[in-house]
């Protein structure tokens, strides 16, 4: 996948010079001529800036900024107020911050479009370094925001997280620089990303290869399979032919005869390994210590247990010589146990079974 370009390189051309030119218009520059006995114009004006002043005949849009050598920066920036500004600004590290996440997000997936994604613990250590991105891109705009208006208060710069495990980042591999730039366009402009009307954005801007990437990657029925062959650990041969074998709801295929068709695909074996994947009491243990970073080597103890479990409580709640509280008292007990015996053989910490230990 061609690295998506690194924020030491974007960060010169584009983001300081338009900060270079905010800084001029709070005055800061000035000042420090005025101590040097400079003239304003005889310093160097950035070598490229993002939003270049447009012609004196040409009309600019209503507070747009206009960053050019400093004493004209200083004149034509003196309309905007601090609210304008703080928008401006948000909308220039906004833009910043979508191109670190989408690095961000690239980490959550496998070396292959049919490769296990990232589990909980490591998708929890990106969620971290991202927030403290995230951060310090608040940190820098807020404290540009108090240059340029030093005597006022307001509302802070505050980004928020662009994706999340709900509504995850696209992959981006085998999509060019120039079809990256439009998704980046698209989804600045959405009042919230969702991966399903990407997909749909994506399918009108992208020319043919890229998209023919992109489906690859982040097809719906890609992003669901990935997940449930999580522990199969499938090679792209079994992964496209279980793909091929999932009937669509109106693609009228007989069930009994896609099921034959995929064990030869696979041979004995192996068919009888994905069957067991897909058993919805082994996918729950799956999924739960994927999320939680743990040894997928332990589903099928801990599927095996949770049963143990949950038949135990269904027993002491069917039994009817016990009175409601003896039975709540009872079901207490069955779960307190089991849930000890998964955290000391998984070795949890306490606290963290949630929905993962025994069901009621």
């Amino acid at each position: 996948m061609p690295p998506l370009v690194p924020l030491s390189r974007r960060r010169t051309p584009r983001l300081i010079a338009v900060l270079a030119g905010l800084l001029l218009t709070a005055g800061v520059i000035e000042w420090a001529v005025r101590g040097s006995g400079r003239s304003p114009d005889s310093l160097a004006r950035p070598r490229s800036i993002a939003k270049p002043v447009p012609p004196p005949s040409a009309p600019r849009a209503p507070g747009a900024l206009a960053v050019a050598s400093p004493r004209e920066s200083l004149v034509a920036n003196a309309h905007l107020t601090r609210a304008e500004a703080a928008e401006e600004l948000r909308q220039i590290y906004r833009q910043e911050e979508l191109t670190r996440e989408l690095e961000f997000e690239q980490r959550r997936y496998g070396a292959n479009y049919w490769s296990a994604e990232a589990d909980g613990a490591q998708l929890a250590a990106l969620r971290r370094e991202r927030d403290a991105m995230i951060a310090r891109l608040n940190s820098e705009a807020n404290a540009v925001l108090a240059l340029m208006f030093p005597p006022e208060t307001g509302e802070p710069i505050a980004l928020a997280a662009i994706f999340g495990d709900d509504h995850p980042g696209p992959n981006l591999s085998g999509v060019s620089p120039a079809g990256r730039q439009k998704l980046e366009v698209e989804i600045l402009a959405a009042a919230e990303v969702d991966p399903a009307n990407l997909l749909a954005v994506a399918s009108q801007i992208l020319p043919a290869a890229d998209l023919a990437s992109y489906r690859q990657w982040n097809a719906p029925a890609v992003i669901a399979l990935r997940h449930e062959l999580v522990g199969f650990a499938p090679s792209e041969r079994e992964f496209l032919a279980i793909l091929r074998a999932a009937p669509g709801e109106e693609d009228g295929r007989d069930a009994a005869v896609t099921n034959v068709e995929l064990a030869a695909e696979l041979g004995g074996e192996r068919e009888a390994e994905f069957r067991r994947t897909i058993d919805p009491a082994y996918q729950t243990a799956v999924q739960a210590l994927q999320r939680l970073g743990r040894p997928l080597a332990d589903a099928s103890w801990l599927a095996a247990t949770r049963a143990r479990a949950t038949s135990e409580i269904q027993q002491v709640r069917q039994d009817p010589a016990l009175g409601d509280a003896a039975k709540t008292e009872r079901v207490a007990a069955v779960e307190r146990a089991y849930g000890q015996a998964i955290t000391a053989r998984l070795a949890l910490p306490v606290g963290s079974l949630d929905d993962f230990g025994p069901a009621p």
